[in-house]
């Protein structure tokens, strides 16, 4: 799938859901990270809360958030330690797909 196949899609979607294209975008990015964690060895260290949580419960239509919250248990915070696990995420990438880390 390339970018403009990806862009083109979000932004059929968005006018189909009467969403802000912007907004379609940022949802896309938050499901596709939350699948590359979901398939990593520590899926049960985080779980979701907050704004994302809800968004999922009523629908993007319902309740739209610009950010995504944890709760962190058994899992360190610190950096190097959140850059090993999006080392390991980022390895869970695969073509085709969009490759958004560096």
């Amino acid at each position: 799938m390339n970018k403009d196949s990806v862009t083109q899609k979000l932004r059929n979607k968005a006018k189909e859901l009467g969403l802000n294209y912007n907004l379609a975008l940022s949802k896309f990015f938050f499901d596709e990270f939350l699948k590359l964690l979901s398939n990593s060895a520590h899926r049960e260290n985080f779980m979701i809360k907050g704004g994302m949580l809800l968004t999922y419960s009523l629908g993007v239509q319902n309740r739209a958030t610009q950010d995504i919250d944890f709760l962190v248990k058994g899992f360190p915070l610190e950096p190097v330690e959140m850059r090993k696990l999006l080392r390991q995420m980022r390895g869970l990438l695969k073509p085709p797909t969009l490759r958004y880390f560096k």
